[in-house]
């Protein structure tokens, strides 16, 4: 009877001390610095952090077997799952980088294809227009053979018409009606003509595509073999002053723990590319209440070019700066009805209002509706089993 009751204290001070592990490392967020790392070394972190999980699996699996509360064992299981999250924040940063680059590309295949139409368009009415000048030109020169090669007998009759007889009645002469048909048909032609040319220069100056529509509702990417799992809302396109149409976009990204089935945090992501001379310096963000937010930036890149700015070429860059602040809870349960607005400033005293719509919160907090009846339901169904 003492050596069951030792064995039930021993169990429950090991279930206590990797309670407060797991804890521990859920509220850290795993926060690990992807400004500085390219798409290899962020491969080359994933590959060591699963060679690691795999080479530490069947120690791990021999303590959960032999249930040995001993440090050695304790220390390989806060090894695993720190090696678990490192791998999903790894893997969630290289699919996050995919769909940018696949967003890109799109946008830039539609804005060469509107270019190609518009060319195409451009070269039709430039053809109407040569056709309809060289029949103005023929029209003309068989005008003007025709007065030429007129008879004697038609010249007496033109200037009969013209100066008639006092006992003869004048006769009626369409050569102004015909004048004033010809002129007319002329400026038709040419107002149909400017119309074809504004047409065509205002196509190929007006946005490429319109935003695509965002998904009715937030991402849940769920992984059995990770503790913690990110919530991200739909890609939000927003435009201004100096920015890049069809480049700029926000949403909102949370991570979620499954182990404890709550939100641990969640970030209003924001990316911004600019033309300007220089980088903007984004380093600041306050709520519409005034509250200073906790900012974070996560990537900054410069791409050269000639570029065309306002319909004007010009030699300057495209900047692009990616940062996010953190939202608290009561901000989104409180705004659900309203939205709110962040502002965020620059280095350069630049500034930028980012506003979040009632929609997005609510799709934002439904998807935690729907993880909790997913992982809360585990949780106590996996208590009831080990009970």
């Amino acid at each position: 009877m003492n050596l069951t009751r030792r064995d039930g204290s021993a169990k429950a001070v090991v279930f206590v001390i990797v309670a407060i592990v797991v804890a521990l490392l859920s509220s850290s967020g795993y926060a690990i610095d992807l400004t500085s790392m390219t798409d290899a070394v962020v491969k080359q972190n994933l590959d060591k952090t699963n060679k690691s999980i795999m080479s530490n699996l069947h120690a791990v699996q021999a303590c959960l077997d032999s249930q040995s509360d001993s440090p050695d064992c304790l220390a390989r299981w806060s090894a695993q799952k720190r090696a678990f999250a490192l791998a999903k924040v790894y893997k969630q940063e290289l699919l996050r980088r995919d769909e940018l680059r696949q967003e890109a590309d799109r946008i830039e295949s539609d804005k060469r294809e509107a270019q190609k139409r518009a060319q195409e368009d451009a070269d039709k009415a430039r053809l109407r227009a040569e056709r309809i000048e060289a029949e103005r030109i023929e029209a003309e020169q068989r005008s003007a053979r025709d007065r030429v090669s007129q008879t004697p007998e038609r010249v007496v009759r033109d200037y009969a018409v013209a100066v008639p007889g006092p006992s003869s009645a004048p006769p009626v002469s369409h050569a102004g009606s015909d004048l004033a048909f010809d002129t007319i048909e002329i400026l038709l032609i040419i107002a149909i003509f400017m119309f074809i040319l504004f047409y065509v220069v205002a196509s190929l100056f007006r946005p490429s595509s319109s935003p695509a529509k965002a998904p009715a509702s937030s991402n849940i990417a769920h992984d059995d073999f990770d503790p913690d799992i990110f919530i991200t809302s739909p890609l939000v396109p927003y435009g201004g002053d100096g920015e890049i149409y069809g480049k700029n976009f926000m949403c909102l990204r949370s991570l979620y723990s499954k182990t404890e089935g709550r939100v641990i945090v969640t970030n209003l992501i924001v990316s911004n590319k600019r033309h300007l001379s220089e980088f903007a310096g984004w380093n600041k963000a306050r709520l519409d209440t005034q509250e200073m937010l906790e900012f974070s930036h996560m990537k900054s890149e410069k791409e050269g070019g000639y570029v065309r700015v306002c319909h004007v070429a010009s030699g300057t860059f495209a900047y692009e700066e990616q940062f996010s602040v953190v939202i608290p809870m009561s901000v989104l349960t409180d705004r659900e009805q309203t939205g709110f607005t962040v502002k965020f400033y620059a280095s350069n005293s630049d500034t930028l209002l980012i506003s979040v719509s009632s929609n997005l919160i609510a799709m934002q907090l439904e998807a935690f509706r729907q993880a909790n009846d997913v992982y809360k339901t585990r949780m106590i169904t996996t208590q009831v089993a080990t009970a």
